[in-house]
């Protein structure tokens, strides 16, 4: 059967009450969701900005590329003076933070600058399975030039 509106329905007299809807509720339930998003957009340029890792500046690479099966590349840096940090082999993986002016891959005579954290790994395809080369470590972010 169909239900007969009257005239003073569609005009806005009385409304049923089945027909009500609690803007209580829906206030605090618009409310709730501005808070949430408001609060998960406003972390994610904290999570770009804060790059985590050691800083580390102006050592030049002196061998590398080395493809990596784990998504990178594997490069050798000279030592520094004075020491700001340890000379060796790092991991550098595809999706590295990078600053404005960078060179990928770092080949030797590159310049760079920025964090690492330490340890890493680097799987060396061989056969009949590849081979795990431990580095000293593993860059988060750099940037890098070309030059004296």
């Amino acid at each position: 059967m169909v239900e007969r509106v009257s005239y003073k329905h569609q005009v806005g007299g009385s409304i049923p009450p089945s027909r009500i809807i609690n803007m209580k509720y829906l206030n605090k339930f618009f409310f709730k969701l501005f808070v949430f998003i408001f609060f998960l957009l406003s972390f994610f340029p904290l999570l770009k900005a804060s790059a985590f890792g050691l800083p580390f500046g102006t050592p030049r690479v002196i061998a590398g590329p080395i493809y990596c099966l784990n998504g990178g590349v594997m490069i050798f840096i000279q030592p520094t003076i004075p020491i700001s940090n340890p000379p060796g082999n790092y991991f550098v993986p595809f999706g590295t933070n990078r600053y404005e002016n960078f060179i990928y891959p770092p080949f030797p005579g590159v310049k760079m600058l920025g964090k690492y954290i330490p340890a890493g790994v680097c799987w060396i395809p061989a056969y009949p399975s590849p081979i795990p080369i431990p580095t000293v470590g593993t860059v988060t972010e750099y940037g890098s030039a070309f030059g004296f």
